[in-house]
């Protein structure tokens, strides 16, 4: 879908969505029926169009070329990546999403790497992180609000910084996004804004909407507001509720 998402955008075609694959995430966040094939192949033709947000993603590869690409749903390097790519076909086959809950059990420990970030052209600030995420839309399987901030049609991009340290950190996490807070926690960061810039001092493995893409340096994230048209249930998504936008001086500088 990202790659017809990535032809269609800017463009006045209207992208239908049959939810047909393991995760789904896209589907979940338009309020798609997924358990429903006729109903969402119903909306595909029927429904009402929606104009969604796009975000383009300029990378540099570790052999120095670069690539652009267009996402929907969330990019991300380190840990989340690393799951994506390291799940198993033949248990997505049998377990659907909750293959994606073996693979991470299986990369829980690791090492925070070192990344310098730059929020809408603010001074680079560097983290420790185990994963640095791009959300347009936060909502994951079963009915996890990843990024309960996140919007689809905010004009902005959500950055997700994870940093833990050990088991209890990640536990932390878990429980921040089954409860849907919107509290903060220190190994979980989380900022608005319409670009960013993010250098990884390490290489780090990348996803793009959940397909692994490889190892990364850097890449730069643009939010393009309404830029993909979209098939949607008739009265079934919420208006954007987006939070304050965090300005570039509200990312602390911190010192490992």
């Amino acid at each position: 879908m990202r790659f017809v998402a990535e032809e269609l955008a800017g463009t006045d075609a209207t992208l239908g969505v049959i939810p047909l694959g393991t995760g789904n995430l896209l589907a979940r966040n338009l309020r798609l029926p997924i358990d429903n094939l006729e109903a969402c192949i119903n909306t595909a033709i029927h429904g009402t169009r929606r104009d969604i947000d796009t975000i383009d993603l300029r990378m540099e590869t570790t052999d120095g070329t670069t690539r652009r690409h267009t996402f929907l749903v969330i990019a991300g390097a380190g840990v989340d990546a690393e799951v994506m790519g390291d799940t198993r076909d033949d248990l997505k086959v049998k377990a659907g999403w909750l293959a994606y809950g073996e693979a991470g059990m299986r990369h829980l420990p690791g090492h925070r790497k070192e990344i310098s970030i730059s929020i809408d052209g603010g001074a680079p600030q560097r983290r420790k992180v185990r994963s640095v995420m791009i959300a347009n839309c936060g909502e994951l399987t079963a009915g996890m609000d990843f990024v309960p901030e996140a919007r689809f049609d905010d004009g902005l991009l959500d950055v997700v910084m994870l940093s833990p340290r050990h088991v209890g950190d990640w536990i932390r996490i878990a429980a921040k996004t089954l409860t849907k807070s919107r509290g903060t926690i220190p190994v979980m960061e989380t900022y608005q804004a319409t670009r960013c810039r993010v250098v990884l001092h390490e290489p780090m493995i990348a996803q793009l909407d959940g397909d692994a893409i490889g190892e990364l340096r850097s890449f730069d994230a643009r939010v393009r507001p309404d830029t993909l048209r979209i098939q949607v249930p008739a009265s079934d998504v919420p208006d954007s509720a987006a939070a304050p936008v965090m300005k570039p001086e509200s990312v602390p500088e911190q010192h490992a």
